[in-house]
């Protein structure tokens, strides 16, 4: 099965026993799912020798106060599941550094972050900072509007 719809409503669960492969003439291509489970199947975005050239996006969407799934009785992975025992292929463009370290501590308020030079970041990326407290209830993430500056 080919997946080309641009933005997908979110599905409850997509069980894939099959193949589903993103169209690659696609410019931009988003699936959005409470849970996906490749069970005797694939999910292909792009190969090793033709990597995806465009924006192919999966969004697990669910909250901390929604109910956990069992999967089998025995695991309680949560309420966001990509879960696998079949193959799952994702080639994308090659990006050169995705992750970075911060140089300067960040508060919760601030509006900047400063992080090791040659973090390569576009338009449409989320910039995710990990909480560096040992409550997992803690989190530190909060969205912001950002500027690339060479400088600082």
């Amino acid at each position: 099965m080919i997946y080309d719809l641009e933005e997908s409503p979110v599905f409850n669960m997509i069980t894939i026993n099959g193949i589903l492969t993103f169209r690659e003439e696609s410019v931009r291509l988003h699936l959005n799912a409470k849970h996906i489970y490749v069970k005797a199947g694939q999910l292909r975005i792009g190969n090793a020798t033709h990597p995806h050239k465009y924006d192919a996006q999966i969004t697990l969407h669910g909250e901390k106060k929604n109910a956990n799934v069992s999967m089998k009785g025995s695991i309680e992975p949560g309420e966001k599941i990509l879960a696998n025992t079949g193959k799952i292929s994702l080639y994308g463009l090659k990006r050169n550094k995705t992750i970075s370290r911060l140089v300067r501590e960040a508060n919760h308020d601030d509006m900047s972050l400063y992080v090791e030079p040659g973090l390569v970041i576009h338009e449409d990326d989320k910039i995710a900072v990990l909480s560096s407290s040992y409550d997992n209830e803690a989190s530190d993430f909060k969205e912001v509007d950002y500027y690339f500056n060479e400088t600082g």
